[in-house]
């Protein structure tokens, strides 16, 4: 179902928002109506937060929501904290609202609905429900105030189209707040008591610690309701941190607030320049992404709802303090950057191996410019990582250097993966030498060039010959690539053929020769051709407009998707120097040799291709029967026979990974401009490119 539920009903109450058939009646003649606030600008500068340790620490355990599939909302109650959602079923939607004690025990309660209707928001006002609910009839949508038995039709008060999204119950009054600036007021009886227009749009609203109302406005700043003025003051600019994160009311711990930001749950008081961290996501095994509600229990326990991949319906999620940090390694994952599929890992692995603590180190915002020499220090020290994501890292280096641990000695230990589970073709081009494979990827996709069979030949006829002698061949209104610019093209060639022009185990590189210059020239000359009238590439090479169009695959279902737009039988030809199509790596990782938890390192290799991560983000599986199973799933998602045969042909006839070494492709790109500027021959730039690029390798092999 995958939060299926909560899509339909955002798409059902979108398209009644957007009809314009809500009813938005006049206000009732009972309100008193202030007037419109003026929009008031923020009167302080962003705060510029540091960040402080409470050396606090905290495990997760997760259990089944008490009658609820998805939680609405969550509340810090005296004594406890109150969770109210829906569940659905064949029999229709059911609302209630679970009353959590401090010692995890729960009692619940079951709201009646109206035919139609669904739990939108619910807090408790002492003991008493306040809760909107949201009732579907007629092609119309509205929303009804609950105040226990009493209700008000928020139609006699909201603007036409508009809806009542946050609640806060404030001294004797239940505030409701729409996302357009209105706030309603009522009493106990759900009688309006008074109700303001401001002129600013709500973001958020929360109750702070000292029990106001607090508005985070769609402009980045808080502002607090001042009951007795019914306005709102200005209090700060919401800081970068804030901004970016989720907020949840944090009273029971102290603060206004509990920020969720990628890494962290934090605590923060408003207006402050300081939070402090509580939560380590890293270590407790969570992904900020994938909390829904959440309240404190007590002033050492979360409560709220969690997603977890895989499941249709979201998790009871306590998140309790310890005493003291359990005995635990600590695994140190180093990259540039953080890719997102690594902290979907890392939150899987910390979960299914507590004896580990995972710290991730991004060495780019650490160190900056400086975070290869860096990270080239610290592989040769004791602070060097366990694993390494290799990204645009100069991988090969590190393997000349002996910096990388061999994995077939993992894989040949006779538990967890093994060789025979990886995809052999794959394994094959990754393997630096029969008996050294130092890298495996989370997925990989398929770097190719396509064109049509009649144009090009087969792949095996693809030569640097064969390739000039097809474009000299051309009709004068035929472009070679849909893409004109020289230098980009070039940085795609390049890309497919890097080995013709890189040999890392000789340390010895070939830009100054006859190949790469007739390749400068060629482009610099094919620029020239008139560019294709289609809006797309692959329009342009069904028309004939371009000969090559370069692809990247990453899921069964793109190269039906070719097939169909191209009307005719699909040539995977590569650039000269290159294959038919290549492996394009995401992900991929390495053991550090002066690592000092090879075998955790190693355990996480195995969670991070052993999960379907891939089927997110995308890409194929390194694991064999992982493969076979999701071009299986494309057959039965629709894709032909012949189509799923012949992309797996393709993988399995890949001889090649597609490589990446930033450093090698600025020098290229750097250089050949001037040329493509006219301002050098083509041998001059060939020749800046060859000193630049062997000096390089030279200081990598030192």
């Amino acid at each position: 179902m995958r939060r299926t539920i909560c899509y339909f009903l955002a798409v059902l109450l979108l398209v009644s928002l957007l009809s314009g058939c809500s009813a938005g009646a006049k206000q009732q003649q009972a309100v008193q109506s202030a007037q419109p606030q003026p929009a008031q600008a923020a009167k302080t500068e962003e705060i510029e937060l540091k960040a402080l340790d409470t050396g606090r620490w905290f495990r997760a355990e997760f259990d089944e929501l008490p009658g609820m599939d998805v939680l609405d909302s969550a509340q810090s109650v005296p004594g406890g904290a109150v969770l109210a959602g829906m569940r659905y079923t064949q029999d229709g939607a059911q609302a209630g609202y679970a009353v959590y004690a401090e010692d995890g025990s729960a009692q619940f309660t079951q709201l009646p609905l109206q035919e139609g209707g669904t739990l939108e928001y619910l807090l408790l006002w002492d003991e008493t429900p306040v809760w909107l609910e949201r009732v579907y009839e007629d092609e119309i949508d509205h929303q009804t105030l609950h105040i226990g038995d009493a209700t008000a039709d928020l139609r006699g008060y909201l603007t036409e189209g508009v809806s009542a999204s946050w609640l806060v119950c404030v001294d004797t009054l239940a505030l409701a707040f729409s996302s357009d600036g209105q706030i309603l007021a009522f009493d106990e009886a759900a009688a309006p008591v008074w109700q303001i227009q401001t002129e600013v749009l709500f973001d958020e609203v929360l109750t702070g610690k000292q029990g106001d109302a607090i508005v985070l406005t769609q402009d980045g700043e808080f502002q607090r309701l001042d009951l007795s003025a019914r306005a709102l003051v200005p209090v700060c600019a919401a800081p970068e941190l804030v901004l970016e994160a989720k907020l949840y009311a944090g009273a029971a711990w102290g603060y206004d607030f509990l920020v969720l930001g990628d890494y962290w749950l934090y605590g923060w008081n408003l207006g402050e320049a300081v939070v402090e961290r509580q939560v380590n996501l890293d270590a407790t095994g969570l992904l900020s992404r994938d909390f829904d509600a959440l309240a404190c229990l007590d002033e050492h326990t979360l409560i709220g709802s969690y997603w977890q991949y895989g499941e249709s319906r979201y998790r009871l999620i306590m998140i309790t303090e310890m005493d003291e940090l359990p005995e635990t390694a600590t695994l140190t994952i180093a990259g540039i950057t953080r890719a997102s599929t690594i902290t979907n890992a890392m939150a899987d692995f910390s979960q299914t191996h507590p004896e580990y603590t995972v710290e991730y180190v991004d060495y780019e915002e650490r160190y900056g410019d400086q975070a290869l020499t860096r990270l080239a220090i610290d592989l040769q020290s004791e602070n060097c990582p366990d694993l390494l994501v290799l990204g645009s890292m100069p991988f090969d280096a590190y393997c000349q250097q002996g910096l990388l641990e061999n994995l077939y000695d993992y894989l040949d230990r006779g538990s967890g993966l093994a060789r025979e589970d990886l995809l052999a073709p794959l394994v094959q081009a990754l393997q630096q030498s029969e008996d050294a494979l130092y890298r495996l990827p989370q997925s990989f996709s398929l770097a190719a060039v396509i064109g049509l069979h009649a144009a090009t030949g087969a792949p095996e006829d693809w030569t640097w010959d064969t390739f000039y002698q097809a474009v000299d061949t051309l009709p004068d209104d035929c472009a070679v690539f849909y893409n004109h610019n020289p230098n980009e093209q070039l940085y795609d060639i390049v890309f497919h053929a890097f080995d013709s022009f890189v040999d890392y185990e000789t340390r010895q590189a070939y830009f100054n020769t006859d190949t790469f210059v007739q390749l400068l020239t060629f482009l610099n000359d094919i620029s020239n051709r008139p560019e294709a009238q289609s809006d797309d590439a692959i329009e342009a090479l069904r028309r004939g407009e371009i000969l090559l169009q370069s692809v990247t695959l990453s899921r069964a279902e793109q190269y039906e998707e070719f097939s169909a737009q191209l009307g005719e039988e699909i040539s995977f030809i590569g650039f000269p120097g290159g294959s038919g199509a290549s492996f394009y790596l995401t992900t991929p990782v390495a053991i550090c040799t002066n690592a000092h938890e090879k075998d955790g390192a190693w355990a996480f290799i195995q969670t991070l291709l052993q999960g379907n991560y891939f089927s997110i983000r995308g890409g194929f599986s390194p694991v064999a029967e992982k493969l076979d199973r999701q071009l299986a799933d494309a057959l039965d998602a629709g894709c032909t026979q012949p189509s799923v045969d012949a992309l797996r042909d393709l993988i399995y006839t890949a001889t090649r990974v597609a490589t990446y070494d930033e450093a090698v492709f600025a020098i290229v790109v750097d250089e050949a401009a001037p040329y493509f500027d006219g301002q050098c021959t083509a041998e001059q730039a060939a020749e800046k490119i060859q000193s630049r690029v062997e000096l390089y390798l030279m200081e990598q092999e030192n």
